[in-house]
């Protein structure tokens, strides 16, 4: 009696190695770009500025420094947190919110498409000198101030306002992705619900409050979770911007400016802090959110 083998053929063995050799490569990228480089800096983040042996000292020295009101770590943080605020309750609303205006078509409304796609098409460092020139006190808001008479403080030359245009220009950077993302959103969404809105006489306000903005909940929640990471990464407009002067840094840039000096185990052992604090909410958040937001099948 003759018994089938469970041998692969040879169609199946193909199949394996085009898979195997089309994974190899990114595989190996992550190992020695993602892999390597992490543990390495793990394992700096557990030794002193001079020497290789185990200490923690560098996470003494962070707890020091934030308990330090003079130092300018704790205004670091501060901005950090702050950073986080503007991402996801200033710039995620007024986002979904033009996202919508947009759609609608309203007045005016092929203007603000190019103001709100325009950061999208350059880089972050073109469009980093675009907005200095512009805001500058030698720039043209600043001539139509003193064209008045009025006086135009230099904002990015102090304490406070230094930070609070780099805000501003990261609202309005971050502009170009995210509409592009909530309006194929809306895009989807079926054009009877629309329709029926309308015939039941639904003003717009109560149309994007009780219709779009829950539609999109799955999609709002991703971009919540995805700018709450990236605001403990946010360095480069303050870099392009003040480069961390006048209190206007961030740990990401805390972190960068370390490592450009050539320190790189304090920055290290502050990279592993924010990712003990990072992940686990990120993780939750991601859990709340596929529980209490179904993705739409639009």
């Amino acid at each position: 009696m003759a018994y089938k083998t469970n041998k692969p053929s040879k169609a199946k063995w193909s199949g394996i190695i085009f898979a195997a050799t089309f994974l190899a490569f990114p595989i190996l990228q992550f190992i020695v770009f993602y892999l390597g480089v992490n543990v390495k800096s793990w394992i700096s983040a557990f030794q002193p500025e001079f020497g290789e042996e185990f200490s923690l000292i560098n996470f003494r020295l962070f707890f020091i420094e934030l308990k330090d009101p003079l130092n300018a770590m704790s205004s670091t943080i501060k901005n950090t947190f702050i950073t986080f605020g503007v991402y996801d309750f200033i710039s995620l609303p007024l986002c979904v919110f033009f996202s919508y205006v947009l759609y609608k078509k309203v007045a005016a409304s092929s203007f603000f498409r190019v103001v709100f796609y325009f950061p999208s098409l350059l880089s972050i460092v073109a469009l980093a000198l675009v907005f200095y020139f512009i805001v500058d006190v030698k720039g043209p808001i600043a001539l139509e101030f003193n064209s008045i008479g009025l006086n135009y403080p230099s904002p990015f030359g102090r304490e406070g306002s230094a930070f609070a245009w780099i805000m501003v220009f990261c609202v309005w950077s971050g502009f170009g992705y995210s509409i592009v993302l909530f309006s194929g959103s809306i895009a989807r969404l079926p054009v009877e619900i629309f329709e029926s809105a309308k015939i039941e006489g639904c003003s717009m306000a109560r149309e994007f409050f009780t219709i779009v903005v829950p539609l999109l909940a799955p999609t709002i929640s991703t971009l919540f979770i995805l700018n709450f990471a990236a605001a403990f990464g946010m360095w480069a407009p303050v870099q392009l911007l003040t480069a961390g002067g006048y209190k206007s840094s961030t740990i990401g840039y805390f972190i960068y400016s370390q490592a450009k000096a050539g320190n790189y185990k304090y920055p290290s052992a502050i990279g592993l802090l924010v990712s003990v604090i990072v992940v686990p909410v990120v993780l939750g958040l991601r859990a709340l959110s596929s529980k209490f937001f179904e993705e739409d099948t639009f």
